[in-house]
């Protein structure tokens, strides 16, 4: 900061001293009569006033003072060359004069003095509005160039049109060479070439002031947005878009070769073709990286960015949104400060944010896996930026007008085919997922019928384990002795039911594919969970019709098994509780951590039970199985007390023998030695007081960090719980019924694909949309310019439910209409008040000393 402050203090100083210079160039001015005598002065303290008012924000204070020291050397970007253009005039007179000569053709000087007016009509334009010639501003800023230079080809090409054959052909030479000084005048943009450069230069501060200047940024985006895709992957700071290139290299490579054959090799001259055409797949192949980044990232197929037209050209999508594909651009490539620049030219700013969010997160995990660990922070830095960003216009907003919020969250949004609430979700943006109105709009769902209905799924679900339970334990026979009871059949119409329901689930997840919709559905643990139970009681089904009754015993293990994970699944219910859920979570986290033990600990038990095995029971004749179980078995139950030390230390039991012989068929006698005590003394040094510590503490970790998150990771998780019993039917409904659903699904969604759920995905018309745009831009534009305290409060503010929140939603009464009247009043009467303060900063005594000239 104070690195900053120095340079902005010679900044202000160079600009200040700037002001003053052109304050005693207006006394001599003055002097000639030219000027007003109180003019300079008051200009010269106005303008400084203003600046030191903006050195009060360092980044608003440089921004200014950058674009008024470089305003003037950026005027002459786009300007029409009159010298030349009067020239190509003069040019084709001779040439027109030459053919009314030898063909006495009068007609075809009217049709010149038509073109050169169309030349010349910058001449009048002046002529006119700026007779002295003062202040002239740019042609272009007044008249359109496409107009423009559209009339002159209109003109050009009629007085071409009228020219004798013979003539036109004796003259080609000089005609076309008139044509490619109009068409050279025409594609000169040096405002296009500087602006490309500056954006891959991350030049924020010439990006923002160029911008303006650009006529048609959805023509630059397109003429562009490859080349520049291109020449980032071989700038060094741009290396996060490696990362994409990387991962498309590795899995794509080969498709896409065999995509960019070429077609025209039999056209055009061959060496000129093959540098075309490796260009054109060096271009190609960043956008289609950057595509399958995108749709492998979302699981959605329908959200692309490009497209081929034909087999090598790509095609933009939302070519009408030019500054989207350039903040997708500044994004990928992680520089945050030119993605905002491109992200405060969007609408949809709450869904723009999420996907930068999510893309940064992915990009983080790439780099951290690719050993990338300075790259890999930044990107997840950003990725919280952009994700804190999303929730601070969402509080604004929320705060403003709590419906369109609400609204907001569930709207798709064309270009990215999602919800904010669905890519918050689908990318575990807990934050986000943590913040009022999400918690608002998914209980204002929850109370609807799910929460009518959600005692009677507990009782149902509940009464369908006890069923279950009660045949288990007391009428469980084989074939052979019994039939199946009436509560196993009704047990086995429930699962079924239960397991279609699941089904249809998977189908109404549309990704584009059976095997994507299973992908995406299987990203959920307890679909892991469902399918491994749902499986196993099949199989349990299978034992119990097949086994006899010697072998029963294994379908009988498998019915328990399968109905203590029933009971197991039961925990589901309690992620809606808000105490409760965040433990279920703890449950989940810890057994990752058992796994991660689980797996160290099992070196320690193999090594040392090898050693035990070799050291007391050497030249081992047992089976291998066999072998196998005394390898693990003392060692394992060690780490629960049961030492065994008389074993280890070669006390023989009365029933063994060291006859090999004998021991083959009964007890052997482990092999006494004063060293065997030591083995054990080491072993549990190892196990039950350093790892068991060790998981002791990983425990205490994972309990730590999720009662600290424990807001934020319930509310997380109820997204997924509500969303899952949406659609859920109240009872256990005819396994016909739910066949029928599915018919009726798929052949709905074959004929007009739709998102389902109208609840999750409100349809929102093309008006209410731009009217969401609006709101929502209303929203950051407060936020942004709104005072530091206000601004800081947003971000340190916890996105906590109120208990407004928690109730149902209510309909507005006389009185609420009456609370937020009075809050627009006092937001009124807050910048009222900011105003008068600044008014008040501003008339702090400012000295203007004035030297008498000698």
């Amino acid at each position: 900061m104070e690195e900053q402050t120095t340079k902005l203090d010679d900044l202000i100083q160079k600009a200040i001293f700037g002001k003053y210079t052109e304050y005693f160039h207006a006394e001599d001015n003055l002097e000639r009569g030219l000027t007003s005598r109180y003019t300079p002065k008051i200009n010269a303290v106005q303008k400084q006033l203003k600046l030191v008012a903006k050195w009060k924000n360092y980044d608003i204070a440089k921004k200014e003072i950058f674009i008024a020291e470089n305003r003037n050397d950026l005027t002459c970007l786009q300007e029409l060359n009159e010298t030349r253009m009067t020239h190509l005039k003069n040019e084709t007179l001779k040439v027109v004069d030459q053919c009314s000569q030898k063909n006495k053709k009068k007609i075809l000087l009217e049709y010149y003095t038509e073109f050169a007016k169309d030349v010349l009509h910058f001449e009048g334009i002046y002529r006119t509005n700026y007779p002295m010639g003062k202040n002239r501003p740019n042609f272009f800023a007044i008249i359109n160039k496409a107009t423009y230079f559209t009339n002159v080809s209109k003109s050009f090409a009629a007085l071409i049109k009228n020219m004798n054959d013979q003539f036109f052909l004796e003259q080609e030479g000089d005609l076309r060479r008139i044509v490619q000084g109009f068409v050279d005048e025409y594609e000169k943009d040096s405002v296009s070439e500087l602006f490309q450069s500056s954006l891959l230069a991350n030049k924020t501060d010439l990006v923002m002031l160029v911008m303006q200047k650009i006529e048609s940024m959805s023509s630059f985006v397109l003429d562009n947005l490859p080349n520049i895709f291109r020449l980032s992957i071989e700038i060094k700071d741009c290396s996060a878009i490696v990362l994409i290139q990387q991962h498309w290299e590795v899995n794509h490579d080969k498709d896409m070769e065999s995509h960019l054959t070429s077609a025209l090799q039999s056209k055009l001259d061959k060496k000129k073709e093959k540098m075309k055409i490796k260009k054109e797949k060096k271009n190609n192949k960043v956008l289609l990286a950057v595509n399958s980044f995108i749709i492998d990232l979302f699981e959605n197929p329908r959200f692309k960015l490009y497209e081929f037209k034909g087999e090598e050209e790509l095609d933009l999508i939302h070519k009408d949104k030019p500054f989207h594909h350039l903040f997708v651009w500044a994004v990928l490539v992680n520089w945050r400060e030119m993605a905002m620049i491109f992200w405060e030219q969007e609408t949809d700013l709450t869904c723009s944010a999420l996907f930068a969010s999510a893309v940064l997160k992915e990009l983080s995990e790439k780099a951290h896996f690719s050993k990338h660990m300075h790259l890999s922070q930044s990107l997840k830095e950003n990725s919280r930026h952009f994700e804190n960003l999303a929730c601070n216009v969402m509080t604004q907003l929320y705060s403003d007008d709590r419906e369109n919020a609400l609204t907001t969250l569930v709207t798709e949004v064309g270009r990215y085919k999602s919800t904010p609430l669905e890519i918050a979700v689908s990318q575990k943006l807990e934050k986000f997922m943590a913040h009022t109105a999400c918690q608002a709009k998914l209980n204002s769902i929850w109370n609807g019928d799910i929460e009518e209905y959600t005692p009677f799924w507990r009782i149902t679900y509940m009464t369908f384990v006890v069923i279950f339970a009660i045949f288990v334990l007391t009428d469980l026979y084989p074939l052979s002795e019994n039939p199946p009871s009436i509560l196993e059949y009704l047990t086995w119409v429930w699962t079924l039911s239960i397991a279609i329901d699941e089904v249809r689930q998977i189908y109404q997840t549309n990704k584009g594919s059976f095997s994507k919709n299973l992908k995406y559905w299987a990203n959920d643990v307890w679909n892991i969970f469902d399918i491994i139970m749902y499986l196993l009681f099949l199989l349990s089904v299978l034992l119990r019709c097949l086994l006899n009754s010697d072998q029963f015993y294994f379908a009988r293990m498998s019915y328990a098994v399968t109905l203590s994970m029933f009971i197991l699944r039961s925990m589901h219910f309690f992620f809606i509780q808000r105490f409760i859920g965040p433990k279920v979570v703890m449950i989940g986290r810890m057994l990752g951590d058992l796994g991660f033990f689980i797996a160290l600990y099992a070196l320690f038990l193999i090594s040392f039970g090898i050693m035990y095995q070799a050291i007391l029971f050497p030249n081992s004749t047992s089976s291998p199985w066999q072998l196998i179980k005394d390898v693990v078995y003392l060692p394992y139950w060690q780490l629960y007390g049961e030492l065994n030390l008389e074993q280890i230390e070669g006390d023989k039991p009365t029933n063994c023998t060291s006859n090999r012989q004998l021991y083959t068929s009964g007890t052997r006698c482990p092999i006494k030695n004063q060293f065997n005590a030591l083995l054990p003394a080491v072993y549990l040094i190892l196990t039950n007081i350093l790892l068991v510590n060790i998981i002791i503490a990983m425990f205490s970790r994972t309990f730590d960090t999720v009662q600290d998150n424990s807001e934020m990771i319930y509310k997380f998780h109820m997204y997924a719980l509500v969303h899952e019993y949406y659609d859920r039917p109240m009872f256990p409904i005819p396994i016909v019924i739910h066949v029928w659903r599915l018919i009726v699904f798929y052949r709905d969604h074959k004929r007009t694909p739709k998102k389902y759920g109208s609840a999750f995905v409100q349809d929102v018309q093309a008006a209410e949309i731009e009217r969401l745009h609006v709101v929502e831009k209303k929203a950051f534009k407060t936020y942004q310019h709104g005072p530091e305290y206000a601004r800081s409060r947003y971000d340190a503010k916890k996105m906590m439910t109120d208990e407004r929140d928690i109730n149902k939603e209510m309909e507005s009464t006389p009185t609420q209409q009456n609370i937020k009247d009075l809050r627009e009043e006092m937001h009124q009467m807050r910048d009222t008040l900011i105003q008068e303060i600044r008014h008040l900063d501003y008339r702090q005594p400012v000295v203007a000393s004035v030297y008498q000239r000698r």
